[in-house]
């Protein structure tokens, strides 16, 4: 474990072609959940906010106006650094944005308003997945009324339709033909809602070292002896008792192709209403 508090502030100013560089920054570390397909279970530690202050006003020296993105595992998370780094905003007043990403149950009123009142202009929330079934597989805390309840706060509570958006994984343990299609009727509900435009779908990687990786026969995973994890945008790697590679590609495609739709029917309808204009 390294202590946040004892490490020195980036020299960004050391990075050739900064203003052409995706510049990170972290106010805390760690995660108090144990999902099953993920490795960042470390205790919870927030950096300073002399730390954060300088962090802040070392990257407006060299580089104004850009989206900076705060890894923080989980933004609004208990003893975090959310509420430093709003002070910290409040004192410098930066020119530069900022993108976080933080779980659905963290979302009140409240949260989201003074998130989007403090230079943040984008939220990522890791969904992963509309089926209860599968939430509750891989140990993820949240139900999908949950979600949905969060995803009309951010609507109601967000600047704009495209100042949050949610990651997915297909392809996690557990998945089959019943869970794929609640997941698939289930976001068209979200999207006929109009509640959640931007949806990124990845395939499940199992990591070395997570709780689904070093549990494989409970889980029902099958890997072969020379798996290596690779890019999430990759096709699947590993199987299921009933649930093969190609299910896993085809539930995937099927729910871009969904969201794609959509966005497209959108579009028309938004085109007919300016010619009927």
């Amino acid at each position: 474990m390294i202590d946040l508090k004892t490490l020195p502030t980036p020299a960004y100013d050391l990075i050739d072609n900064i203003d052409q560089t995706q510049v990170y920054i972290e106010t805390a570390r760690g995660c108090n959940y144990c999902c099953s397909f993920c490795v960042e279970h470390a205790p919870i530690q927030a950096k300073t906010y002399e730390q954060i202050k300088e962090v802040l006003e070392k990257i407006e020296k060299i580089r104004q106006h850009s989206t900076i993105h705060i890894i923080d595992s989980d933004f609004l998370t208990p003893g975090g650094g959310s509420d430093l780094f709003y002070k910290a905003v409040e004192e410098v007043k930066p020119t530069n944005h900022f993108i976080v990403q933080t779980r659905a149950k963290r979302l009140t009123k409240e949260n989201v308003q003074q998130m989007y009142s403090h230079n943040i202009v984008d939220l990522y929330l890791g969904i992963e997945s509309f089926s209860d079934t599968i939430l509750k597989t891989v140990r993820k805390g949240v139900t999908f009324k949950e979600i949905k309840n969060a995803l009309r706060i951010l609507k109601e509570n967000a600047p704009t339709s495209v100042a949050y958006r949610g990651n997915f994984i297909q392809g996690l343990p557990g998945e089959n033909a019943i869970t794929a299609q609640e997941d698939y009727l289930r976001r068209k509900e979200i999207l006929e809602e109009n509640l959640l435009k931007i949806m990124r779908d990845y395939v499940f990687m199992p990591l070395e070292g997570s709780h689904v990786f070093d549990n494989q026969e409970r889980y029902g995973i099958k890997l072969s002896e020379d798996y290596k994890p690779s890019f999430r945008n990759s096709l699947p790697q590993h199987s299921y008792e009933g649930w093969n590679e190609v299910d896993i590609y085809n539930h995937q495609r099927e729910m871009i192709e969904l969201k794609l739709s959509y966005l497209n029917k959108m579009k028309d309808a938004e085109r007919d209403d300016d010619n009927e204009r």
